[in-house]
């Protein structure tokens, strides 16, 4: 197993990456700005388009739960029947890539805010099969942008975290999952966790999403009967950088079971996999992909779940 080497952050045993605080802070111009947020509701307009919510509304299906809030705790923000699970704390996440820059967004529900921020430890950090680093808070927190958007409750918050990533970092290590714990007080077991897993097909980086839950990080991979999940494969790059070969209007589904465990990993055997309606994009390798394997990181096992 290759040394993990994070260049001022931390060295962990997993696969070989390289990273460079100052190279995340090199930061070119995009056709799209991937800061522009044009309804102020903690989504940029470049994801809002990636994964088809309204860019000039907050609250895209009109539920009451704005988009930001409805990623944090596990709903569908493009769905009126997709409702926050509980009123409790939540993570939620996002990921895109826009001028060869991965922009990692955790999305952090706090339900009494006034009351919990302080005891508030958020950790980050990557996961692929080879192993997993934490990314040190005191380090990340350096260069990570930060923004407090209410929630729909009184007193209720959303803290979106960003870092920015350069994307040549994760070309050549296979799938990996970016990922964050929380705890409710420094020094204590998470209580909750998200992982976004993120692969390559035909040279994009794509999402791979549980299709029920679609633009939110799935706390659980498979049911209990030991089937796999239904999910959709998302590239996760602006328009004008995915490639003529892709076809618009499609995404591409598959079906699968669940065939091994082991370190929080989840291997699952793709049983059907096509291209399918939606607003997004689907890869010419698409319709070939069944009979492949995909491993995925289960964010319970972050939790001891």
């Amino acid at each position: 197993m290759a040394s993990l080497v994070v260049s001022g952050l931390v060295t962990a045993a997993a696969a070989s990456w390289t990273w460079s605080v100052a190279a995340a802070d090199e930061v070119s111009a995009t056709a799209m700005d991937p800061t522009l947020d044009s309804d102020h509701d903690g989504v940029v307009d470049v994801f809002e388009l990636i994964m088809g919510t309204n860019l000039a509304s907050a609250d895209t299906d009109q539920d009451g739960c704005g988009d930001a809030e409805e990623i944090a705790r596990l709903s569908d923000p493009r769905d009126q029947y997709s409702l926050p699970e509980s009123d409790d704390t939540h993570l939620g996440q996002y990921a895109f890539v826009a001028d060869d820059t991965f922009h990692l967004v955790t999305l952090t529900y706090l339900p009494y805010a006034i009351v919990d921020w302080h005891g508030f430890d958020l950790r980050l950090g990557f996961k692929n099969t080879a192993g997993q680093v934490e990314l040190i808070p005191q380090v990340y927190q350096q260069f990570a942008t930060v923004a407090f958007i209410p929630g729909a409750v009184t007193n209720s918050l959303i803290v979106k975290l960003e870092i920015k990533v350069p994307a040549s970092l994760f070309e050549n290590i296979g799938p990996f999952a970016f990922f964050a714990t929380l705890s409710t007080q420094p020094g204590t077991a998470p209580k909750t966790a998200a992982a976004t897993n993120i692969e390559q097909v035909a040279g994009v980086f794509a999402a791979v999403e549980k299709s029920t839950t679609s633009v939110v990080a799935p706390r659980n991979y498979w049911s209990q009967n030991g089937s796999g999940p239904s999910l959709s494969i998302r590239p996760i790059v602006v328009s004008d950088e995915v490639p003529v070969a892709f076809t618009i209007g499609q995404i591409c589904l598959q079906s699968t079971t669940e065939v091994g465990y082991s370190n929080g990993i989840v291997e699952l055997l793709i049983d059907s996999s096509s291209c399918e309606p939606a607003d997004a994009y689907c890869s010419p390798n698409c319709p070939f992909e069944a009979g492949n394997t995909k491993e995925l990181a289960d964010p319970l096992a972050l939790i001891g779940g």
